[in-house]
């Protein structure tokens, strides 16, 4: 028997090889769905509820197979078998909040479950190449020289001739306001005093 993270579904593995799911109310238990392998009729031998608990998944007893069954779990449809290395089943238990579980070999062995994001980049802008290895690129001399014109270089380098010789104090360290008020204070800065 497993519970879902809301209590509101119930699992029930029995021996006639099928698990039942079952909807929780306060007096009384609705079959909500069964799952059943029709084909080789094995027996399951773990089930579990899904986190977001929209699937159900079964694993079965079957010789040295490592094969788990995913399926929706109000209508019931096989969504995916996952197989794994050929050496046997114990346990599995989906992660609380991410769509991925675990699953356990007789060796010890961890198998982490998940969903494989392939990132199309493509999507994005239209012109985008995807590659599969790095490509040597060699860029010409000029090819990211900014070329200005006369009169860009003369509108950059004016201001700099109207401020002259400036002496630039780095050394000081009187504190400068600049007081943006509305009002003149002359009271100076204000300061939150703080504790540390």
């Amino acid at each position: 028997m497993h519970f879902s993270k809301s209590y509101r579904y119930l699992l029930i593995n029995a021996m006639d090889r099928t698990a039942r799911s079952y909807v929780v109310y306060p007096d009384k238990l609705e079959l909500l769905c069964k799952y059943v392998d029709a084909v080789d009729r094995l027996q399951w031998v773990q089930c579990q509820f899904s986190a977001d608990e929209e699937y159900v998944a079964t694993a079965t007893t079957e010789a040295q197979k490592h094969k788990i069954y995913m399926w929706e779990l109000k209508q019931g449809n096989l969504v995916r078998v996952l197989e794994g290395p050929q050496e046997g089943f114990m346990d599995m238990r989906w992660h609380p909040n991410q769509p991925s579980f675990s699953s356990l070999n007789h060796f010890g062995t961890l198998f982490i479950w998940k969903i494989n994001y392939i990132q199309n980049f493509s999507a994005f802008a239209p012109s985008f190449i995807e590659i599969d290895d790095n490509k040597e690129y060699i860029e010409k001399e000029d090819e990211f020289d900014v070329e200005r014109t006369q009169n860009e270089i003369e509108r950059i380098s004016k201001p700099l001739e109207d401020m002259g010789d400036v002496q630039i104090d780095i050394i000081a360290t009187d504190f400068y306001v600049n007081n943006i008020s509305d009002t003149d204070d002359d009271e100076g800065p204000f300061f939150v005093p703080l504790k540390m």
